[in-house]
């Protein structure tokens, strides 16, 4: 066994709160070292148990959440886990081990997921209570150990997800209630922290720092999560057909914690980076084609903000605000290639800033969305210096119409509303929040999600299953409801299928992914219809009932795989 220094990191979801390394936002080995923590999957230390075949093997507490019955609770963990592990772009792969009864956060190579449902006191595991972390306020914590000398600094040794059952109320529920907060949401930022990545300012991504109750709109990745578990765990054929951007932001010296970020030719955010302390940021995994670059500093970290360097992590705590916005630099993403694009930003402290968005006037700090052929929508940012007069704010990129703006005050803050109409067909994603007046510009990244224009439908429970075998050890399942069809496939025999073995079977659900050989695919050629391409040891198979168009499974009107 190597020995070396090993750290406790802890990594801190928070609740919706309206009151008082360079690639990508990398958790670092400490608040002076940048190097960005990950997993060896290949070389790792041969301590580690958790770690088979180059796959991260998980535990789950048996007990749940006193708050969720039937196994839903632990099924919708599992959901998450699997949907970092169906990321084709990436070597990352997660397995389910079997249960346990262990409810400390040791550094013994079991990666434990439990609920502290009467205290918010986490039990380290040791005799010294000092070493204890009180969660209070937090949904959720991943405490991660990694390497912090010698020449493994930075390798993850273990790592523990704690939900705070003692503060909140949690759900699992396809259509979650107020004020209670969605499990496979908050799982899926944790396992996040857990593969290396910090707090993302990009409002839709899941590491983002805040998540609101009753909502499940948080239960997929956005481009920007995909883009940063790509960079560190890249896998399939990633290097060869994704690419990279590289530079410097500076405005005479170099500035530590810029928050940069690309937009594609729609206006969509694709993904974002921070700079370290010699102004170096990197945005790898990102796919090929043209993009406009952007920076500018984090919220100031006092009241309401939205992302500040207090959600950067230590290594950021003394992140710069003396540069304003810099935009719009054309560049072009090459496949298999690193394109180096330097940012030069004009010094001086932003006098405009956003803190607060709505949605019909409803005022948070997380993020909010807009559907397709939505109309008479009003959208809004408030903060320090926003103008009151004017047109001052818009959403990034094409297929949306600004209709009239107003003005007002909420919380001691100017007030921005815009009242929008949305194009049936305006590409899906996020989108900057931009306001601009009297010569500067400030942003509100990735805070506005385009999503299809129905909610989608959701799975009843896994009853009345008719199931048709449509290739080898690949079985189509249908599930009616309603006389509509939800459909899941899975890897498996009948009677594997049979005996409910879904955790281990599931091949795919829904748009979200499980099998490293599985891709979820849109036919842009008609909204009513969708594949799947699964590649098994025969091939690649389109599967779909036999005689249709394209092969493809045809779905009910306003149903929605991808919400």
């Amino acid at each position: 066994m190597r020995r070396a220094t090993a750290g406790i990191l802890p990594a801190l979801l928070l609740l919706l709160a309206i009151g008082a390394t360079h690639a990508y936002t990398r958790s670092t080995v400490s608040a002076t070292d940048s190097t960005g923590i990950a997993w060896d999957l290949e070389n790792h230390d041969t301590y580690l148990p958790g770690i088979n075949d180059g796959t991260l093997l998980y535990r789950l507490h048996a007990a749940g959440s006193a708050d969720v019955g039937n196994g839903e609770d632990l099924a919708a963990v599992a959901r998450a886990f699997r949907t970092w592990s169906g990321i084709s772009t990436s070597a990352l792969r997660f397995r389910r081990d079997q249960d346990t009864a262990n409810r400390t956060t040791l550094d013994d190579g079991e990666f434990t997921i439990f609920w502290n449902e009467t205290s918010t006191v986490v039990d380290q595991g040791t005799p010294d209570t000092d070493d204890d972390l009180n969660i209070a306020g937090a949904l959720a914590v991943a405490l991660i150990y990694r390497i912090i000398t010698g020449p493994e600094a930075g390798e993850i040794r273990d790592a523990n997800i704690v939900f705070n059952g003692a503060d909140f109320v949690w759900t699992a529920s396809a259509d979650p209630e107020t004020g209670r907060y969605d499990i496979e949401s908050v799982a899926l930022h944790e396992i996040g922290h857990t593969l290396g990545l910090a707090h993302s300012p990009v409002a839709v991504a899941s590491l983002f720092p805040r998540l609101g109750s009753g909502s499940r709109r948080a239960r997929k990745l956005s481009s920007d999560d995909i883009a940063g578990v790509t960079a560190i765990y890249p896998g399939g054929n990633s290097a060869a057909n994704r690419g990279a951007i590289t530079g410097v932001v500076s405005n005479g010296a170099p500035i530590l914690g810029a928050m940069v970020w690309a937009r594609d030719s729609a206006g969509v955010v694709l993904a974002h980076a921070t700079s370290d302390a010699d102004g170096v940021y990197l945005m790898a995994g990102l796919p090929p084609g043209p993009v406009t670059l952007h920076t500018q500093p984090a919220n100031a970290a006092s009241g309401f903000y939205l992302f500040s360097a207090a959600n950067m992590g230590p290594y950021y705590t003394a992140a710069q605000r003396d540069f304003s916005y810099a935009g719009g630099l054309a560049v072009e993403i090459l496949a298999g290639d690193t394109v180096m694009a330097d940012l030069s930003p004009a010094a001086g402290t932003p006098a405009m800033e956003i803190k607060l968005l709505s949605r019909s006037g409803s005022w948070s700090n997380i993020r909010t969305f807009l559907r397709r052929g939505e109309s008479g929508v009003r959208i809004g940012v408030a903060g320090p210096g926003l103008p009151l007069a004017g047109t001052p704010l818009s959403i990034s990129g094409s297929h949306i119409t600004v209709v009239s703006t107003a003005f007002d005050m909420v919380a001691g803050f100017p007030t921005v509303e815009i009242t929008v109409t949305v194009a049936a067909d305006a590409p899906l994603g996020a989108r900057d929040l931009v306001i601009t007046a009297s010569g500067e510009t400030t942003v509100a990244l990735g805070t506005v999600e385009i999503l299809h224009a129905a909610e989608p439908l959701q799975p009843p429970a896994t009853t009345g299953l008719e199931t048709e075998v449509v290739g080898p050890g690949l079985d189509l399942v249908w599930e009616p409801s309603a006389g509509t069809s939800w459909y899941r496939l899975f890897r498996g025999d009948l009677a594997t299928l049979a005996g409910g073995n879904y955790d281990h079977a599931v091949v795919a659900d829904g748009c979200y992914l499980s099998a490293p050989q599985a891709s979820l695919m849109d036919d842009i050629n008609s909204p009513e219809a969708f594949y799947y391409l699964i590649t098994s040891g025969s091939g690649d198979e389109t599967v779909g009932p036999a005689g249709t168009a394209s092969n493809s499974i045809l779905r009910p009107a306003g149903f929605d795989p991808c919400p």
